[in-house]
């Protein structure tokens, strides 16, 4: 029995390293304030490519050049309403519009060397607002990753 060949080149180790990115929110104002390296592996990704009049939020990665490498779709972490107990029976919760939304938020996503920029999307958010496909909320600079 022959042993397998070993290829000359060297093996490329699996990238186990994430980023962690902080955001802070008040009102549409929304802010990058950290981004941390893990060692973990990010959530799997969804299709780079949002579909037409998609609406939802997700976060897009891209290269210097704008080409998206890694897209993830999520529950909208900017709360625009929360869940109250009520005094009806019937209805026990109920949901109420926050006048002033305000908070902070982290993703986890994918630390590649090629990593420039990433973006948030969602749709726009106020009490008239109709609904309407999601769109680039904010884009940030990200720190170079360490090869």
């Amino acid at each position: 029995m022959k042993k397998p060949k070993r290829s000359s080149a060297p093996s490329e180790k699996p990238r186990n390293r994430a980023l962690r990115l902080v955001f802070e929110y008040d009102r549409t104002d929304i802010k990058l304030i950290s981004q941390q390296r893990l060692a973990m592996l990010a959530p799997p990704p969804h299709p780079l490519v949002s579909r037409e009049n998609e609406r939802g939020f997700w976060v897009l990665l891209s290269d210097a050049e704008g080409r998206p490498l890694y897209r993830r779709v999520m529950d909208n972490p900017i709360r625009q309403d929360i869940e109250v107990v009520a005094d009806d029976p019937d209805h026990p919760l109920t949901r109420v519009r926050v006048a002033q939304p305000r908070g902070q938020f982290f993703v986890v996503v994918p630390d590649i060397p090629a990593n420039r920029s990433i973006a948030l999307f969602g749709e726009a958010a106020g009490v008239d607002v109709k609904p309407a496909p999601s769109r680039e909320l904010c884009r940030f600079k990200l720190a170079p990753s360490k090869k």
